[in-house]
């Protein structure tokens, strides 16, 4: 009888421990974060340059830290779908998403699951390319 009871003890431990793994690893894979670097060619034009790929939203807001370097660039979001661009710049009539800043980061209201470009609109009078790093949280990302 004791037996049993330590044999039922551990596989009951046993199996509370794989569900708690499961679940870590779920939430795991639903919190991803990921740096993320927009390039802005040197001599460039005052315009709106974009990640190379794009991102896919878990929830309904996706949060985006800004590059400490750059605090003041203008970050945009847009549609995947309907996004175009000649060289790199956006261009044309498109929707964008504003953000709303919160302690230091930008947070967009988007839609759930589905895939959007990042970008900032600045401009680069230097001879060297300017390279923007910011932090996204809360996606998976693919590259083009």
């Amino acid at each position: 009888m004791k037996n049993k009871k330590k044999i039922i003890l551990i596989v009951s431990l046993s199996l509370v421990l794989i569900a708690g793994l499961i679940i870590i690893c779920f939430v795991k894979l639903k919190n991803r974060t990921f740096i993320i670097n927009i390039r802005i060619p040197a001599g460039s034009e005052e315009g709106i340059y974009y990640l190379d790929g794009g991102i896919n939203c878990y929830g309904s807001k996706l949060k985006l830290k800004p590059d400490k370097n750059y605090p003041n660039l203008q970050y945009k979001l847009y549609d995947a779908k309907s996004f175009f661009t000649t060289d790199r710049m956006v261009i044309g009539d498109i929707e964008e998403i504003e953000p709303v800043e919160k302690n230091g980061n930008l947070v967009f209201d988007v839609t759930k699951n589905k895939d959007y470009k990042i970008g900032v609109y600045t401009s680069n009078d230097t001879n060297e390319d300017i390279v923007i790093y910011s932090t996204v949280y809360n996606v998976s990302m693919w590259i083009d």
